[in-house]
């Protein structure tokens, strides 16, 4: 699908509020509409255009009705943007039981 949130694509726009102050946590989410609304949220950044300061939401997660959990709608806390992101490797072992395998696609949250 094309449109202004296709895939790879980054949109920036601007905001008008009153001061909220350090950004701690963002909701987001879309209303379902359209020929293929299933979206898939990488991150969001946010900046304060009067006194600079950033914020970070590292996202990655489906907002589908048809994908992951079905949620459209999420709430996203702030990562510390100056600590830079350390990669972990994961080795997972699916066990040897008939039927074990799944051609789901796989969700882990590191805590």
């Amino acid at each position: 699908p094309g449109g202004a949130f296709a895939r790879s694509s980054t949109v920036k726009c601007e905001v008008e509020c009153g001061m909220v102050g350090s950004v701690k946590a963002i909701r987001i989410g879309h209303d379902g509409r359209g020929s293929a609304p299933a979206w898939h949220l990488d991150k969001v950044k946010v900046r304060c255009e009067k006194d600079k300061k950033k914020s970070l939401f590292m996202c990655r997660e489906w907002f589908a009705s048809d994908h992951g959990d079905g949620l459209t709608e999420r709430e996203f806390p702030a990562v510390d943007s100056e600590k830079p992101l350390i990669k972990y490797s994961l080795s997972v072992y699916t066990s040897d039981k008939p039927g074990a395998g799944t051609d789901a696609n796989i969700s882990v949250i590191l805590r």
